[in-house]
């Protein structure tokens, strides 16, 4: 004999169902990267690793790729070198690699056991310990992360993680 739900077990499970399914679209819509959308200034400064200063405007009419990685994250480290062999492939570009490691020393060990990286000229590697750029500026949470930014300096395109950037359409 089967044996019918009485009617608040029904509202229980009705609201299971609404915490399950209502409730993952709440947090997705308030995740801090959606919510937070960044706001790329083009006089933000930025101190590369060599103490040369730079800043967005610097490279105006060209196509910027502002890069958030770390030496300890897998797909940066997968990432990193394809990025680099785009950006010599594409000299017109300018790329800034704001790395979120904590020691400058693990960022330069790494950045030693690439491959002709001295060959590459348009690429500007910064250091972000304190995630002063990377979280407070550009609300970023998640590693790699890059945002193309047009000649004019507006967002063309906001890339989150790992891409394989020999088929990118600068």
């Amino acid at each position: 004999m089967a044996r019918s739900l009485q009617p608040y077990n029904w509202l229980i499970i009705v609201g299971v169902f609404a915490l399950l399914f209502g409730g993952a679209t709440a947090l997705q819509a308030t995740s801090p990267s959606e919510k937070n959308q960044p706001d790329i200034v083009a006089d933000q400064v930025f101190e590369t690793i060599d103490g040369a200063k730079i800043a967005l405007h610097d490279f105006k009419g060209k196509i910027i790729l502002i890069h958030f990685w770390a030496s300890w994250c897998p797909p940066c480290v997968t990432e990193l070198p394809l990025l680099l062999q785009a950006a010599k492939d594409n000299p017109d570009i300018a790329v800034i690699a704001v790395s979120i490691d904590r020691s400058r020393t693990e960022m330069t060990n790494f950045l030693a056991h690439i491959k002709n990286l001295s060959s590459v000229k348009n690429v500007y590697f910064v250091q972000d310990a304190q995630s002063v750029i990377t979280v407070d500026g550009q609300k970023v949470y998640r590693y790699p992360e890059t945002f193309v930014i047009a000649p004019d300096l507006t967002i063309r395109d906001h890339i989150r993680g790992g891409l394989d950037w020999r088929g990118y359409d600068f």
